[in-house]
């Protein structure tokens, strides 16, 4: 086996790995089977070997369990495979797995390539329970409504995060809208009652009309099978969504910057933010965006606030891990300072919430 192959056999297994720690037993044994596929050079082979980029951080595993999931949602995959899907399967049943993998690849094999060539879309709504807490430190600290430009945005349900309601046990926000439910592991934040929104915008590479049947199809198949509370949660939102759209730009995310938000406006607070979406951009890339914001913090001013709010994974002494970070302009501090604001759940279903410089 080459180094190659290797790289892509043990980005799956720690993907696996990352899905059981997670309570997702059924899609880590679907990445199980989709690595000794790949380490055999079955029929799965030869849809990966050719991947460009790292395997790990293109989310590569997952782009093939959203292929496998979709073909399954679309009534397309063998009668042993469709009985997975549907039940909690017993250990023993998992031996079918990768033959039944593997005869799915050989007869669907352009939607296997479709999902390889496109990066993972999730609209994972929950992450809106981390950066609530964001939105509020930058009301609070501002005191001006929040026009918002989100990076990443997909299908755009993030830019909707005011209009849910979110329980998180011990105390609630919001009054309308789908039920945001999360463990809030702490003493409950003193959050703004109701934090005004000016405007909202979101830019994708390949943004998401989730009122088109076949792509909110593919979007589902990005929610792990077994999380069925979670694809509730979404398709809700979805229809909450619709009720008043918000269109989302195809573009770069740093063009899309440059000419979306020029320069901060008086009155209100420039708030870009976003969610899982730092990993999917290269050196170059990110240096790019940087700058960006550094013109904008030149341009901050007491009047024309401007905030930086990112959910992004990092990894630690203790795994890979989910923080949300909030930078502001005009401030004090040194240039690209940030307040670790949270830890919280790669989905959202527990924030916790942490006081100190990233």
């Amino acid at each position: 086996m080459s180094k190659r192959d290797q790289e892509i056999v043990e980005a799956f297994r720690r993907q696996s790995t990352f899905c059981s720690s997670r309570n997702a037993e059924f899609t880590a044994a679907i990445i199980t089977a989709c690595a000794d596929e790949i380490e055999a050079r079955g029929a799965l082979y030869d849809v990966v070997k050719d991947f460009v980029g790292d395997p790990d951080k293109g989310a590569l595993a997952l782009r093939i369990a959203g292929a496998l999931h979709w073909l399954h949602l679309s009534g397309r995959v063998e009668d042993d495979l469709a009985q997975l899907y549907e039940r909690t399967p017993r250990d023993a049943d998992l031996a079918m797995l990768r033959p039944a993998i593997s005869k799915v690849v050989v007869l669907e094999r352009e939607m296997f390539d479709y999902f390889v060539s496109n990066t993972p879309q999730t609209n994972e709504v929950k992450r809106a329970a981390a950066l609530l807490l964001g939105f509020s430190k930058i009301f609070e600290q501002t005191q001006k409504p929040l026009e918002l430009f989100e990076l990443g945005a997909s299908g755009g349900l993030l830019l909707a995060w005011d209009q849910f309601r979110f329980d998180f046990g011990a105390f609630e926000w919001g009054e309308k809208g789908p039920v945001i439910t999360a463990e809030w592991r702490g003493s409950p934040p003193d959050l703004a009652p109701t934090i005004p929104v000016a405007g909202r915008r979101g830019c994708d590479l390949n943004p998401m009309n989730l009122e088109d049947a076949e792509q909110l199809l593919i979007a589902n198949s990005y929610i792990w099978p077994e999380d069925r509370a979670r694809r509730a949660l979404f398709n809700e939102a979805v229809k909450q969504a619709a009720a008043a759209p918000i269109a989302i730009e195809q573009a770069n995310a740093v063009d899309w910057l440059k000419n979306a938000a020029p320069s901060p406006k008086p009155g209100v607070t420039t708030v870009v933010y976003h969610s899982v979406f730092g990993v999917y951009l290269n050196r170059s890339e990110r240096a790019q965006l940087d700058n960006v914001f550094a013109t904008l913090a030149d341009l901050a001013t007491k009047e024309a606030p401007v905030a930086r709010l990112s959910f992004e994974m990092e990894e630690t002494d203790q795994g890979l891990q989910f923080f949300l970070d909030l930078e502001m302009w005009p401030n004090v501090g040194k240039r690209g300072e940030k307040t670790r604001l949270a830890r919280a759940h790669h989905h959202g279903a527990w924030v916790e919430p942490l006081h100190g410089s990233a």
